[in-house]
C-alpha cells in the first residue's frame, strides 16, 4: 500500500504523523488485497483475511486495546479472521466475515451505529443484533450510520437517522430491514453505498435509489429536500456500480459512462463547472471506466 495526504492522525500508516504530497509506502511488510479510508483512520485486509487498522483512535475506531490516540503504524485486530470486506466511517468501522456472512462493528457508537443495541463505544469488534439466519454480502459505513446488504438482496440500516439516512422514520441502535416496493412488487438490491448523511442503493434492474439528506442535491431528485424513504433516481439506468462521497455521488453504467450529482463546491463532480446538481449529469471527459470511488 502507498498513501498520501493529511496525516495528522497517522492515517497514512507510514510510521509518522507528518503529512505528505508524495505516495509513500506503508511501514509494514504484509501483502494486502483490500483497503478503505475513513474520515481519519484506515483499514486493510491482508491475503489471509486478517484486518489491520491505523490512524485516529479517539473514538476507538481501530478496534484494538491500544492507548495511543494517533497510531501511525498498521496494527492487527486479533479478533478478526477470514474477513472479505471492511469499511471505515467517520468514527466507526465495519467488517464482513467470508466464513458465515456475519458482520463485526467497532469504534464510536454515539448514534447506535455499531448496531449492538447500545450507544457505548467499543474498542473491540462486536456483533450487530440481527435476526437468526440473516447473512450479509456487503457493508457500508456512513457518517454515523451503517448499511448492509443481506444475502436475500434486502437492505438493513442502523444508527443515526437525523436526515432520514436509515430510510425509516426513527433512529435505531439495531439493524432494521427496509421493505422497498414499486408497483406493489418488492424491490431487491445488488449494491449499497453510504455518504455522510445519505444512503444509495442499486437495484437488480440497474436503477439507483437514494434517501437521507438532500440539501446538496445528493438524492438526485431534482430538488434539495430530505427523503425518509428510498426514492428512485430518474435519468440514469443500466448502472453497475455506485459510490457515495460526503455529499455527492458517482454512478458507473454498463456502457462505461460516468454520472455524478450532488455537492460540487470543490469540483468533485468532474463536470467542468462549480455548480452543484440535483440530477445525475454525465461526466463526458471520462469513458470506458471500470471502477469508481468517492471521498469527502
Amino acid at each position: 500500500i502507498k498513501a498520501w495526504g493529511d496525516n495528522s492522525k497517522g492515517q497514512l500508516g507510514i510510521g509518522t504523523t507528518n503529512s505528505t504530497n508524495t505516495p509513500t509506502e506503508l511501514t509494514i511488510e504484509t501483502s494486502f488485497g483490500i483497503i478503505t479510508a475513513g474520515a481519519s483512520h484506515s483499514l486493510a485486509i491482508d491475503a489471509d483475511g486478517n484486518v489491520y487498522a491505523w490512524g485516529d483512535y479517539s473514538k476507538e475506531q481501530l478496534g484494538t486495546s491500544t492507548t495511543t490516540i494517533n497510531t501511525p503504524t498498521p496494527i492487527k485486530i486479533d479478533e478478526l479472521t477470514e474477513i472479505k470486506a471492511v469499511d471505515a466511517g467517520k468514527e466507526h468501522s465495519l467488517a464482513l466475515s467470508e466464513e458465515d456472512g456475519s458482520i463485526w462493528a467497532w469504534g464510536g457508537n454515539s448514534a447506535g451505529q455499531l448496531g449492538n443495541g447500545t450507544t457505548t463505544a467499543s474498542n473491540k469488534p462486536v456483533r450487530p443484533q440481527v435476526e437468526d439466519g440473516v447473512t450479509f454480502s456487503a457493508i457500508a459505513a456512513g457518517g454515523l450510520h451503517s448499511v448492509a446488504l443481506a444475502s436475500d438482496n434486502s437492505i438493513w440500516t442502523w444508527g443515526s437517522n437525523s436526515s432520514g439516512q436509515l430510510g425509516t422514520t426513527t433512529a435505531s441502535n439495531k439493524p432494521v430491514k427496509l421493505e422497498v416496493k414499486e408497483g406493489g412488487k418488492v424491490v431487491t438490491f445488488s449494491a449499497i453505498a453510504a455518504g455522510r448523511l445519505h444512503t444509495l442503493a442499486l437495484d437488480n434492474d440497474g436503477y439507483v435509489w437514494a434517501w437521507g439528506e438532500g440539501e446538496s442535491g445528493q438524492l438526485g431528485q431534482g430538488n434539495t429536500a430530505d427523503k425518509k424513504s428510498p426514492a428512485k433516481i430518474k435519468g440514469i439506468e443500466n448502472v453497475k456500480m455506485i459510490t457515495a462521497g460526503d455529499d455527492h455521488n458517482i454512478a458507473l453504467d454498463n456502457g462505461g459512462k460516468l454520472w455524478s450529482w450532488g455537492k460540487n463546491t470543490s469540483g468533485q463532480l468532474g463536470l467542468g463547472s462549480p455548480f452543484s446538481y440535483t440530477k445525475p449529469q454525465e461526466i463526458k471527459r471520462l469513458q470506458d471506466v471500470e471502477y469508481i470511488s468517492a471521498g469527502g
